[in-house]
Parts: C-alpha cells; sequence; structure tokens
C-alpha cells in the first residue's frame, strides 16, 4: 500500500477561504498531518484563528498541553511578530530572522521537520501594505531555500476581490508551489486514534509497555503488526530504562494503514545504530527497528527525546 500523502518540506501553500469555518476545516486538517507526522507546527495567527485552530487539533484526539510541553506545538501572534519584523513598512531581512527565521532554523537543527501556518501576509495585505506583503512573501521563501519545511498560508477571498490588485494577485500566487483545493483538502479527515501510558524507569515497565502497545494494536484492528509493534517498543522502551535510565511515555498513533510508536524519555543522548561482531549476542537493537519500520528517528524535545518508528501493513 502507499504511504499517506503529507505536506513535503519546501511545500508553499496558499488557500483562499470564503469563511472561518472553512479555514478551520482546512487549515486545521494541514496541522493535524503534520503532528501525526511528528513534525512541529508552528501556528502565526490572530489570537481568535489560533483559539479556532486549536479546537480542531483537540477535537482529533491531541492534548494541547502535551503538544506545548513537548515542543510540537509553537504558537505565535501575527500582528506582534509584524510588530518586530516590518520596519518603515517594510519587513527587515534581519528582524524577519530573528523573529521567525530563528526559531525554524533551530527546530530543524534539532532533527524535526516544522509544518507552518502563517496569517502575517494576510494581515500586510488587509491593511493595503500589498508590496510588504509581497515582499515578506519572498523572506519566507529565502529561509525556506535555507531550511527545509513547509509553509502554508491564507488570505480571505474578499480581501482579494478588488480589480485593482489583480496583478498583485497574481504575483502573490506566483510565489507559492501550489493553491490549496478548498473543495477536497482535509475532507475526508477523521479523528485520529491516539493512546499514551507513561512507565517507571524498571525492567518490569518494558514488559508492561509491549502488553499496552499489544492490546491497543489489537483493539484499533492492526493484529499483523503485533509482533513487530512488541519488538520495537520493547527495544526502545528497554534502551530507555538501561541506557537513559529514565522513565519512558510510550505514544501510539494511527495513520491510515499505519500505526507510530513513540518512545519519549528525560535524556537528550541520541541512541546511535552499532555494527556489532557476528558473535556479539547484543548491540541489534536498533537495526532490528530499522528492518521492521517504515520509517524511524530521533527528534529532541524539551525534556530529552522522542525515538519513534512507523509500522505499516
Amino acid at each position: 500500500m502507499t504511504k499517506p500523502e503529507r505536506v513535503a518540506p519546501k511545500e508553499h501553500l496558499v488557500l483562499f477561504y470564503e469563511n472561518d469555518t472553512e479555514l478551520a476545516r482546512i487549515a486545521g486538517a494541514y496541522l493535524i498531518e503534520a503532528i501525526v507526522a511528528g513534525s512541529v507546527a508552528v501556528v502565526v495567527a490572530s489570537e481568535s484563528h489560533r483559539a479556532m485552530l486549536e479546537r480542531e487539533v483537540a477535537s482529533a484526539g491531541f492534548d494541547l498541553h502535551e503538544l506545548r510541553s513537548s515542543g510540537s506545538w509553537i504558537a505565535l501572534d501575527a500582528s506582534e511578530t509584524i510588530s518586530r519584523l516590518v520596519i518603515d513598512g517594510r519587513p527587515d531581512p534581519a528582524a524577519f530572522e530573528t523573529a521567525v527565521g530563528e526559531l525554524i532554523v533551530g527546530i530543524a537543527e534539532r532533527g524535526r521537520s516544522v509544518c507552518a501556518y502563517g496569517e502575517m501576509v494576510a494581515l500586510l495585505w488587509d491593511a493595503r501594505q500589498v508590496n510588504a506583503a509581497i515582499e515578506l512573501e519572498e523572506l519566507w521563501n529565502d529561509l525556506g531555500e535555507r531550511t527545509p519545511f513547509s509553509l502554508f498560508c491564507s488570505y480571505a477571498s474578499a480581501s482579494l476581490s478588488d480589480p485593482s490588485h489583480a496583478q498583485d494577485f497574481e504575483v502573490v500566487c506566483s510565489h507559492h508551489s501550489a493553491v490549496v483545493d478548498r473543495r477536497t483538502y482535509g475532507t475526508e479527515r477523521r479523528p485520529v486514534r491516539r493512546a499514551r501510558r507513561s512507565f517507571p524507569a524498571t525492567p518490569e515497565s518494558v514488559t508492561q509497555a509491549r502488553h499496552f502497545v499489544t492490546e491497543t494494536a489489537l483493539q484499533w484492528g492492526f493484529a499483523q503488526l503485533v509482533q513487530d509493534a512488541q519488538l520495537v517498543v520493547s527495544e526502545l522502551g528497554g534502551n530507555a530504562v538501561r541506557h537513559a535510565h529514565s522513565e519512558f511515555t510510550v505514544i501510539i498513533s494511527e495513520s491510515d494503514s499505519s500505526i507510530r510508536l513513540a518512545v519519549s524519555d528525560l535524556s537528550h543522548e541520541v541512541p546511535k545504530q552499532q555494527h556489532p561482531a557476528i558473535d556479539s549476542s547484543s548491540g541489534r537493537g536498533l537495526m532490528l527497528v530499522g528492518a521492521l519500520a517504515t520509517e524511524w528517528g530521533v527528534e529532541q524535545s524539551r525534556g530529552g527525546k522522542v525515538v519513534w518508528a512507523e509500522l505499516q501493513l
């Protein structure tokens, strides 16, 4: 089976939406896809739209407090951010780097992908600062050339109806890699199933984590993945106890025909795949994870790290 479609790094999308209900559905679907994929969602929006998007994410089964604590949800106020980077009516490249660029680059340097949603350009457009909006789009694109990340911009359709700005509208479109089809994007989204459980730093916890993963996979209809999931969580949980000497948390999430196992602990030390001698009795754990998983990786969080693996039917 093919993997579920995800927004690619360096994708710069634009949505022209009719109303807030439509914006919540479509931008919410984009952010939920990002979180399911393990990316950091960076939201630069108005207060009302931040609250609206947070409700969308929460309705899909995510805990916003948990997402913020792990650094997976970062929200900035669009107007306040504009005030920091627009100087004398024009976006200043150095100020943009301080206000936005350093944040995006810092996340990428910690090994995590970024999916950003932004409304600053729309606010500038609505304020009739059309040239500033276009220049800000260019700064976003320049940042994307240096650091792979995806960006989703949105404009209210009503604000683009002025015939005198028809040429500027074409320029705005040219600064994006694709225009979102608001008729279909996110229409088939359903709530994401997630399960989470924490375990103390004891050897018995690895067995308990294996039972937890088994019960969840069977309940969700992933019986074919049970054995692989047991082996993966045994290795990742065992590493947390043996090497990190840390309590750990197992988070299981579903995405179409796959499940994602993520094990977080309190250590920032990144596990390294070893290449043991042929007669060695240990050191093959991550090799096993790599063989069983469609994808796997390590992400730094504020309190430690997360090691994840995706298993697909």
